[in-house]
């Protein structure tokens, strides 16, 4: 089961965005408060972190998760997930049938 952050996690993209088709790592500006598993909502798109360097500022990510399609991201653009996000999605996730 993945886990969400018990109070807000906020940080941004860093230098050059992520592509639609990326499977790179994605570099952000903090990964103060972030965890394996935990879902994360970057624009539209859900993303469940697989790794997490601290040193390097980047986490791995499975993208499109719960129904979502992967999609580009630019530099700056912020990634913010909370508890109420997370119960928010996962509702969206099962009326849809996703």
């Amino acid at each position: 089961m993945a886990t969400v952050a018990s109070a807000s996690v906020s940080t941004t993209i860093g230098t050059g965005g992520w592509t639609a088709g990326a499977t790179q790592a994605l570099p952000i500006s903090s990964v103060t408060g972030l965890s394996f598993g935990m879902l994360l909502l970057v624009d539209t798109e859900v993303v469940q972190i697989t790794d997490i360097d601290v040193a390097g500022l980047t986490i791995g990510a499975t993208r499109g998760v719960n129904g979502t399609t992967a999609a580009a991201h630019t530099a700056t653009t912020a990634i913010a997930w909370n508890w109420k996000n997370a119960l928010q999605q996962w509702l969206i996730c099962e009326l849809s049938g996703n």
